[in-house]
């Protein structure tokens, strides 16, 4: 009976060793288990924080409204230099223009909407050449193509289709097709070529919601950014018929971007990072519009476009809706006026539009005017006293 009991004790205090082993190594590996979840947790929210940031530029620090001072630099103002068009000869013939834009040789590459052809002209006004698009919902196949840009090398044409709802890429030298990217998002878009083969995309702000205003494109289709958002009042002022949904406008320079808003209606520079420097305007006060929270309202203006002319001159093309009249805004890149000029009664006609890569070696904006017929026009950049009454 002793030696039993003997037994069942040494049994039991083998057992019991045997157990504590057990949980001390059970422990061991969920304590294990726990930490490797835990740097797993920690790493993969690094990486989705730090692709966040690198995705989308948080604005939340925004930068304050400035009033523009007077620059120190000349006012300037614009005159015609040359015109290219006729209604009567069909390579000369245009009708909606799309996109200019112009190539490392100085050529005007010229993106006709309606008859669906881009075209290529010297700095004489001599067509070059002629590619016509091809019907159809294949690869290099157009549906609706409605905006157009060059690349930053000029070695690559984009064309964006609003019914396809993609962009497609084309070689420039021959015109063969390349690649495609589906943008689904937005019915609307404005493709500009960028510095390192990107492509920055401005959306339609009807169909933003809460979603970003500019994406930022590889040629891959990769998307590497999105900036900026519409204003929250967008949609008000929508309804009152005070904006449209197309009034924002997109141009850059080597190292900055641009845009402006119908609302609130100031012009923003970023830098290459998409992060925002500076926000600026002429005066509140200019088409009787308002502040409010800090924000520039023009209840009867917008701007129809915005042009870099060259490495520290932006101009602003402003519409009052009220009487239809065009005002040229000029401004240094450190936010500073460089004059007002009243575009009526203009040798070019009153009814124009400028593209924002459409300037020249030398300085000299191309744009497209209707009056009595579509033409492409050529100005150039005076410096001296603006003519408030007309150029």
């Amino acid at each position: 009976m002793k030696r039993s009991l003997i037994n069942r004790d040494v049994v039991g205090s083998i057992v019991c060793r045997v157990l504590a082993i057990n949980y001390r190594r059970i422990l061991e590996a969920i304590l294990l288990s726990v930490g490797m979840w835990c740097l797993v947790a920690v790493i993969t929210g690094f990486v989705i924080t730090g692709c966040s940031h690198r995705h989308e530029v948080d604005h939340s620090n925004e930068i304050p409204l400035e009033r523009a001072r007077n620059s120190p630099l000349n006012s300037i103002r614009l005159e015609l230099d040359s015109v290219i068009g006729s209604d009567v000869e069909e390579d000369y013939l245009f009708s909606i223009v799309r996109g200019l834009a112009i190539d490392n040789e100085d050529n005007l590459v010229v993106f006709d909407g309606i008859l669906k052809n881009v075209r290529v002209f010297n700095t004489g006004g001599q067509l070059l050449r002629k590619h016509s698009l091809k019907d159809g919902d294949g690869p290099g196949e157009f549906r609706r193509a409605s905006t157009f840009s060059l690349s930053h090398d000029k070695q690559r044409v984009y064309l964006y289709d609003m019914v396809s709802r993609r962009i497609t890429i084309m070689d420039y030298a021959t015109f063969d097709y390349v690649a495609q990217i589906p943008i689904p998002e937005t019915q609307h878009a404005v493709v500009k070529g960028a510095s390192d083969r990107r492509i920055l995309v401005l959306y339609n702000q009807l169909d933003l919601g809460d979603g970003s205003l500019v994406h930022v494109f590889s040629e891959s289709g990769t998307k590497l950014a999105t900036f900026e958002r519409r204003h929250p009042e967008y949609s008000t002022y929508l309804r009152q018929n005070l904006q449209a949904f197309h009034h924002v406008s997109m141009a850059q320079s080597d190292s900055l971007i641009f845009l402006s808003f119908a609302l609130p209606y100031d012009l923003r520079m970023y830098n290459r990072q998409y992060q925002l420097l500076r926000r600026f305007h002429l005066t509140p006060d200019f088409f009787g519009g308002t502040v409010r929270d800090g924000e520039w309202v023009y209840p009867s203006g917008y701007t129809s476009n915005l042009v870099v002319a060259d490495d520290n001159l932006l101009l602003q093309f402003v519409t009052d809706r009220e009487n239809e009249e065009t005002w040229l805004h000029s401004f240094d890149f450190a936010g500073r006026s460089r004059g007002v000029q009243r575009l009526v009664n203009n040798s070019w006609g009153d009814r124009f539009g400028l593209y924002s890569g459409a300037v020249d070696s030398k300085g000299r904006l191309y744009g497209v005017t209707y009056d009595p017929f579509p033409k492409i026009i050529r100005l150039r950049v005076v410096s001296g006293t603006p003519d408030l009454e007309g150029a």
